[in-house]
Formats: structure tokens, C-alpha cells, sequence
């Protein structure tokens, strides 16, 4: 979620990457809080429990359970 977990910007748009990029080394982004917050993001989407928990739901909407 930009500006929560991360800075996002348009792919090919260089002058918006270089802005996010000063962003983050000139203190304007409180880079530590975006990062614990995509950390935490990461670790929910994608623990061993919630992958397992999404490959079974694919398998039952496969085997129409």
C-alpha cells in the first residue's frame, strides 16, 4: 500500500522512482515504520500457514468442495 508499506511508482517513470528514492534517503519518509509495516504484511500473506491454507482452497475450488 504505498506510503504504508512502501513507496509505489508508475514502472517506467523514472522521474517518480528517483523522487521516491530521495523520499526515502532524505528523511521526508518514515522509512522505518514503512518497513516494520511491510514486514508485517509479508509475514501475513505469505507464512507457511497462510500459503498452505491458499493452495488448499485452490484444491477445493478444483474438486468442487
Amino acid at each position: 500500500v504505498d506510503r504504508e508499506d512502501g513507496l509505489l511508482v508508475q514502472p517506467g517513470d523514472a522521474a517518480s522512482l528517483a523522487a521516491a528514492i530521495n523520499e526515502l534517503t532524505s528523511g521526508f519518509v518514515d522509512y522505518p515504520t514503512l518497513s516494520r509495516n511491510a514486514q508485517a504484511r509479508h509475514a501475513e500473506r505469505f507464512s507457511a500457514e497462510a500459503m498452505a491454507s491458499n493452495v488448499a482452497a485452490v484444491y477445493d475450488q478444483v474438486l468442487g468442495r
